[in-house]
């Protein structure tokens, strides 16, 4: 690190008047500042013998890995064929911002090795499997972000209808079935697909009469009339998510969780204002 400029910003880092260590944290944090370097920066400088600085270097650190989950959440929200899992394992970390993605892989591994004892191999036993599991639904007019966390549906086994069919339709592709989300009269479910193989040729035929419904026990109902059911797509599911946590965010009045759900939601950077989006008192849009 012989850059000048850089020096004196770590030097200034140990400035106990934050109207001075602030601004030079900022500085370095700059995209167009230091770049990738930045990673490799903040490492040396956990190293430092100077308290000050190891202190604001680790929460740099934390501002930088908080950004990058934001960057990816944002860019999955944007993408038109996004990863359910994924996305849904990133939004629970924006929001409990302290937990690896890492930490969620192990959850969500050991609720497979769960799953894998009931062998949900069809619709009626994927089904069955989530009674066993313990899954249920929770009151939709309850505010509770916890409801729309992936680690916390399924450590607690109770959530919104839309991430608790996420998980079967998940659970259930890793035994081999396929599915999709399906939303029919204000309720979220699992609309059932089954494959035909004939000669070299892979046919995907929608199954009308097999819907699984958190709401209803989890148990294997007949759809009457597709017309009246909207299938949803990936993407749809982890806006809808997302938007939830972002209302709970409004209901709570937690302004940090504002600014990063309703800049993923967007499309916006980190630093690009929500002003004129989001009305009083967390930006100036009209209503």
């Amino acid at each position: 690190m012989t850059n000048g400029k850089l020096n004196a910003l770590i030097k200034l880092l140990d400035d106990r008047d934050e109207n001075i260590s602030s601004p030079a944290m900022a500085e370095l944090l700059r995209d167009d500042f230091l770049g990738q370097n930045l990673d490799t920066v903040l490492a040396e400088l956990q190293e430092s013998p100077i308290h000050g600085v190891r202190r604001k270097s680790h929460q740099m650190q934390v501002i930088q890995r908080i950004r990058k989950r934001r960057r990816s959440l944002s860019g999955r929200l944007m993408d038109n064929h996004p990863n359910l899992l994924q996305g849904l394992a990133e939004l629970h970390s924006i929001w409990y911002d302290e937990m690896e993605t890492s930490a969620l892989t192990e959850v969500w591994l050991g609720m497979v090795r769960e799953a894998a004892k009931h062998k949900p191999l069809s619709p009626k036993r994927l089904g069955f499997c989530m009674r066993k599991l313990g899954f249920k639904t929770y009151d939709d007019n309850i505010q509770d972000p916890d409801l729309y966390c992936l680690g916390a549906v399924a450590e607690d086994r109770i959530g919104a209808d839309i991430l608790l069919a996420s998980i079967a339709l998940e659970i259930g592709r890793g035994f081999g079935l396929q599915g999709a989300i399906i939303r029919k009269d204000g309720a979220f479910g699992v609309l059932n697909v089954s494959t035909t193989t004939r000669g070299n040729e892979s046919k995907s035929k929608i199954l009308r009469g097999t819907v699984l419904s958190p709401a209803n026990d989890w148990i294997l109902a007949p759809l009457d009339d597709p017309s009246s059911a909207e299938v949803w797509s990936t993407k749809s599911t982890l806006k809808h998510v997302a938007g939830m946590l972002f209302v709970n965010a409004v209901c709570s009045e937690g302004p940090r969780y504002v600014q990063i759900l309703g800049s993923c939601l967007t499309g916006k950077t980190e630093h690009a204002s929500l002003d004129n989006i989001l009305p009083h008192p967390f930006g100036s849009a009209s209503i």
